[in-house]
């Protein structure tokens, strides 16, 4: 069995409320279900209203920024707001938080170990897919299903470890977010798919994977 890098270690141990506060978010309580709404820290440089609006969702886990269609994991977060690689961001929050790995033996075995999937850039693919599903993406992620339906995918990408899990996440995540999109549409009179139409990799993705039966409970 593989140890967890000091970022997989941070983004398990560290509360993402924890991580924002040290970030400058001002957040404050439990997000719950629906998380916490905030200011996104890279508001006045990255978002077209200069960070007017408070864009950001804090959640137990990861963050969502709207406006940027960004998600946040506590190491990428951090990294960027402390302008340091993920793995040094991630060794500072356990700092931090107080948490010292028993031992760091597993740094050696991670150099001749498989990468850890990027998460980011699956959350970033999966918005694209919705982008191009939606003609008013921008508008419908505010709407409280799609925004709902999102965050339970992202909230399960920490499960992604290997390739096969990549490929089965954002399929899964694919046709969650295909079915309230379709809803958003049809109520918003986009109509962009029959009513009867699913997309080739939905149709063709087996039943049964936990990241399915998680999304649809």
């Amino acid at each position: 069995m593989r140890s967890k890098s000091l970022a997989a270690l941070a983004n398990a141990r560290v509360p993402f409320v924890l991580a924002a506060q040290w970030a400058g978010i001002e957040v404050y309580g439990e997000p719950g279900e629906r998380g916490i709404r905030a200011w996104c820290p890279f508001g006045p440089v990255e978002h077209p209203d200069g960070g007017s609006e408070a864009a950001m969702r804090v959640y137990s886990d990861h963050g969502w920024c709207f406006s940027e269609s960004r998600y946040f994991s506590v190491t990428s977060l951090l990294a960027e707001v402390w302008q340091l690689e993920r793995e040094d961001a991630a060794a500072e929050a356990l700092r931090r938080f107080g948490y010292v790995p028993a031992d760091y033996a597993h740094l050696f075995a991670q150099a001749s170990a498989p990468p850890l999937p990027d998460r980011d850039e699956l959350a970033a693919a999966l918005v694209t897919w919705c982008e191009a599903q939606c003609r008013s993406w921008r508008q419908a992620a505010y709407h409280p299903g799609v925004s709902r339906q999102l965050s339970r995918c992202l909230g399960l990408l920490p499960l992604v470890v290997t390739g096969e899990d990549c490929e089965t996440w954002l399929n899964a995540a694919k046709e969650a977010m295909q079915e309230v999109l379709l809803r958003v549409n049809l109520e918003w009179g986009c109509n962009r798919w029959p009513a009867n139409e699913i997309c080739g990799s939905c149709r063709n993705w087996k039943a049964g994977f936990p990241f399915r039966m998680r999304l649809t409970r």
